[in-house]
This record gives C-alpha cells, structure tokens and sequence, in this order.
C-alpha cells in the first residue's frame, strides 16, 4: 500500500509539472529569464523521475520474486 501510495504522489508531481510547464509559457511569462529556465528544466525533471519511478519498481518487482521463491 504505501508502494502504491508514493507512485500516487509521483504522478500528482508530474502532473502538476506539466500543468506549470504550460501556465508558465503565456505570453505574459514567456519572456522572463526564470520562465524560460523552469519551462526548459521541466522535461529533465520528469525524465529523471520517470527513470527513478521505474527503477523503484524494479527493485520492488525483483524483491518480491526474491521472497516468493524463498516461500516455496
């Protein structure tokens, strides 16, 4: 349960990531230094979570299948 808990909160972030990514590029925005920043370091911070959530998950997957076959 928590597992799946801390995936939740992973995909909140991400969608709140891409929700700013597109509020901060209007017109009123676009041109501030910050912006530009934030907006061009979005994708690299969902890369980074995508490969951190996907190796977590492998680790999870991998201790599972090592207590099942120590059950049987």
């Amino acid at each position: 349960m928590k597992s799946e808990l801390s995936m939740m909160v992973v995909a909140i972030i991400c969608a709140a990531l891409l929700i700013l990514g597109h509020v901060i590029i209007i017109e009123t925005l676009a041109y501030y230094t910050w912006a530009q920043w934030t907006a061009g370091a979005i994708p690299f911070v969902l890369l980074l979570m995508a490969w951190g959530s996907v190796r977590y998950c492998r680790a999870k997957e991998r201790a599972e299948e090592r207590r099942q076959s120590h059950s049987h």
